[in-house]
């Protein structure tokens, strides 16, 4: 009886390995956290080991879902997006109407300045647009360009080629 116990205690602490050491391995993790674009033509990334990433969605009285995307570069200069109405895999227009509440932002910290999205001169042309790509629920990939204006000075920057692998947490993170 007592080999029996001993095998049955030997057997249960080789499964309890053998699943608790299983390969599920996820493609994403948390060093994979990223944003970059081509600022005027300039790289620009931001890397969660070398910066602050926050990508949430937030559910709001009105029942639906917003999506919250901030990266904050090392020197301070970030990039935030604002998505009124988040409904996963699609992609999304920003400046095209009035009643449009997406915003994109780009803000530089030496000098204050800031660069939100050019409302669209033409209906035909969408030039600001952010595209979901994957959202598994814990993970959110995509693309982004958009032309940007500082209304102090009118300057103008573009944003290309933009791209980012974000987890997303919950409001309580």
């Amino acid at each position: 009886m007592k080999k029996l116990t001993n095998l049955r205690l030997i057997l249960l602490v080789f499964l309890t390995t053998l699943i608790g050491c299983s390969n599920d391995d996820s493609s994403n993790n948390l060093n994979d956290e990223f944003l970059t674009a081509q600022v005027d033509g300039a790289e620009w990334n931001v890397k969660k080991a070398e910066g602050v990433i926050s990508c949430k969605k937030i559910l709001t009285s009105r029942g639906v879902v917003n999506l919250v995307i901030k990266a904050t570069a090392v020197n301070g200069d970030y990039m935030e997006m604002y998505i009124d109405n988040y409904v996963g895999k699609h992609s999304y227009a920003f400046g095209d109407n009035i009643l449009n509440f997406n915003k994109m932002r780009f803000r530089q910290n030496d000098n204050g300045s800031s660069w939100d999205v050019i409302n669209n001169p033409s209906r035909d042309i969408i030039i600001n647009r952010l595209e979901i790509s994957d959202d598994d629920g814990l993970y959110l990939k995509g693309s982004f360009n958009f032309e940007g204006i500082n209304m102090l000075d009118m300057s103008t920057k573009s944003f290309q080629n933009g791209s980012f692998n974000f987890r997303v947490r919950s409001e309580n993170e």
